[in-house]
């Protein structure tokens, strides 16, 4: 930082003596010092400027660039995290939906089919029908598997983006670090399970 001095100055000075001659007189020349007949006055300023340390100043704003860079790629990657947990979210609940929706269409189509072996063995419907019925059905039970699987992987986006998936697999990292088992993990066929009995 720039730093300004001020001084002053004043001393009596004594002068004795002649040119021409190669003595003086040192007695003369105190007294007039002391009784400041020839006095000396001097006064200033004093600035110091420091030069700039160009290297310095590029090193730091290089940093503060760099620190900028970094809030700026965390601020992205906290919005592209809140982004995928809520498609996740609409994901899981539109796989819900269709999963409710695909068994009751089961249920629908199954009762169908029942009624029309009723109405065949009655006599007042054909083989043909019961064909169509049960190929209704069967689509029926197509659909509702692919719900399922769908549901599965939405539930699966919503473990890895919110960053629960080992433990909703039951997974401990301690394990890992000391090679014991403490719990055995869950059987990815049990999560598909467990996500038709939550959408029930």
């Amino acid at each position: 930082t720039p730093s300004l001095h001020v001084f002053s100055l004043y001393a009596g000075a004594g002068l004795a003596g002649d040119n021409s001659k190669a003595t003086t007189g040192a007695g003369q020349s105190l007294f007039q010092g002391f009784s400041a007949q020839y006095p000396e006055y001097a006064s200033g300023l004093s600035l110091v400027l420091p030069l700039r340390n160009r290297a310095a100043q590029a090193d730091n704003l290089r940093a503060r660039l760099e620190q900028q860079q970094l809030e700026v790629s965390e601020q992205r990657l906290k919005q592209q995290v809140e982004l995928e947990v809520r498609q996740a979210m609409v994901s899981l609940t539109q796989g819900k939906a269709q999963i409710e929706a695909a068994n009751e269409a089961v249920k629908l189509a199954s009762q169908v089919l029942d009624g029309e072996r009723s109405k065949l063995g009655s006599g007042v419907s054909t083989t043909y029908n019961v064909i169509l019925r049960q190929r209704d059905l069967a689509a029926a039970r197509q659909a509702q598997i692919s719900a399922s699987v769908a549901y599965a992987k939405a539930l699966v986006d919503m473990h890895r983006s919110t960053g629960s998936t080992l433990k909703e697999n039951g997974i401990e990292l301690r394990d890992a670090l000391t090679g014991e088992i403490t719990k055995h993990p869950t059987p990815p066929f049990q999560s598909l399970q467990k996500a038709n009995a939550e959408s029930k």
